[in-house]
């Protein structure tokens, strides 16, 4: 199954929603929620498909940022490593037990 396919599988299309609404559908970079959504991959499994991930790694982002994100992907990196720790401990903090979020 190519990514493309991948990302139609109904797993995916599952886990995307769950993502989105974690990140309180908003794009987690420019913090809107009025643009179109879509799931990004901060890393990938190279030997899985594309929801064979822990959602620590998966971040909503609007269409203008993902775009940014992935046409930038290969040149100067957008985020450091520094930057996608930072992003992780804010999502592992708002998901523990007894903390605004939906918890584990």
């Amino acid at each position: 199954m190519n990514y493309q396919e991948q990302l139609k599988d109904v797993r995916w299309q599952k886990l995307r929603l769950k993502i989105m609404a974690r990140d309180k559908w908003k794009c987690r970079v420019c913090k809107r929620g009025d643009k179109t959504l879509a799931v990004h991959h901060l890393f990938y499994n190279p030997s899985g498909m594309a929801w064979d991930i822990d959602k620590k790694w998966l971040v909503t982002v609007c269409e203008g940022c993902h775009k940014f994100l992935e046409d930038t992907k290969y040149g100067k990196p957008v985020f450091t490593d520094k930057d996608y720790r930072r992003m992780y401990n804010r999502i592992k903090r708002k998901n523990e037990p007894g903390q605004r979020g939906e918890g584990r």
